[in-house]
């Protein structure tokens, strides 16, 4: 009898290992899978914004998509998927070591913002301006501005964080740059009434009227 008991507390811890040897590796195996998509993210997010930086322009507007849910696997299901928040910061450099006068960092963090998934940069010369926003959108006092940095959460509630309208203006040797939040809701797009009507921010970005003030909107 006692042998019999002892075989199968053998079985069991012997069950147990596999598992959790198992579990360990398709933690490891999901982890890595989820660092190489978040620098896939932030690469593609990063050349669109550099491609922007660098367009010869005076006057550049650009859309970029940002996804709800960094894809930890090849299926649709969003629990095999990973939230996040997507953080954007800008640092001055210095002018004697490199061409240009300022750095901007992309991270994607976990909502905590205590593990960064991956981290890309981008530089430039001039000004980034970062928008934030809340509900409703059409309320001038809702968006902020700041020239520092910004974080943005796809799956927020009513969040317009998927879309972004990316601005560059060049006026009298001055660069600035706008990263606006503007998904299209309901076939509008959430940032037009302010962007267009509410704040002098953009008066000098003139292409914004024909490239998003003066767009026909159709519904989604």
């Amino acid at each position: 009898m006692f042998e019999f008991v002892l075989s199968k507390l053998n079985m069991l811890l012997f069950a147990t290992a596999i598992a959790a040897i198992v579990l360990f590796f398709m933690t490891s195996f999901n982890s890595n899978i989820q660092t190489r998509r978040s620098f896939e993210l932030l690469y593609n997010y990063g050349n669109q914004l550099k491609s922007g930086i660098d367009s010869p322009s005076y006057c550049t507007i650009k859309y970029i998509n940002l996804p709800a849910y960094i894809k930890t696997n090849d299926g649709s299901s969003i629990q095999y998927n990973a939230n996040y928040l997507f953080n954007v910061n800008s640092y001055e450099t210095n002018p004697e070591t490199t061409n240009y006068n300022h750095k901007l960092v992309l991270t994607a963090t976990d909502k905590r913002k205590k593990n960064i998934f991956a981290a890309y940069d981008v530089d430039f010369n001039g000004t980034m301006h970062f928008y934030t926003s809340k509900y409703p959108y059409d309320v001038k006092d809702n968006w902020k501005e700041n020239d520092k940095n910004a974080s943005y959460d796809p799956q927020q509630v009513r969040s317009n964080n998927h879309l972004f309208v990316f601005m560059k203006k060049i006026n009298t040797n001055n660069i600035n740059y706008y990263l606006v939040p503007c998904d299209k809701i309901n076939g509008k797009y959430s940032c037009k009434d302010f962007v267009c009507n509410q704040s002098d921010d953009f008066k000098d970005v003139d292409c914004k009227n024909t490239q998003l003030c003066h767009t026909e909107e159709n519904s989604n």
